[in-house]
């Protein structure tokens, strides 16, 4: 896997956003624009409402708060949201991984 995306990662779990979207960034120039597209923009939002690493077996607080008047379709809601951001983030991963074989 590329360098810069390996930092990302690991940058990404750490909790340190702002070296994250950076070397997002330059995977974005070597690999294309369109594959971090969504790392980066996860990034900034992480950063303007910092939260831990996912834990998917328990939920956690949503980017942006939610009114809802039931309490099952929030937790649903916050844990939908984990499991994408967590599926996303293997993804992108994952389409590194195929590209750099390719090469």
């Amino acid at each position: 896997m590329d360098k810069n995306i390996q930092k990302a990662v690991a940058y990404f779990k750490q909790g340190d956003y702002l070296q994250a979207k950076l070397a997002y960034q330059q995977a974005q120039s070597k690999y294309g624009a369109e594959l971090f597209a969504g790392c980066v923009r996860l990034c900034d939002l992480r950063m303007k409402s910092p939260i831990t690493e996912p834990n998917l077996r328990e939920p956690r607080p949503m980017l942006e708060k939610v009114e809802c008047s039931s309490d099952d379709l929030a937790l649903q809601l916050t844990k939908t949201q984990n499991l994408l951001e967590h599926y996303f983030a293997k993804c992108a991963e994952l389409e590194c991984q195929i590209m750099d074989k390719t090469k």
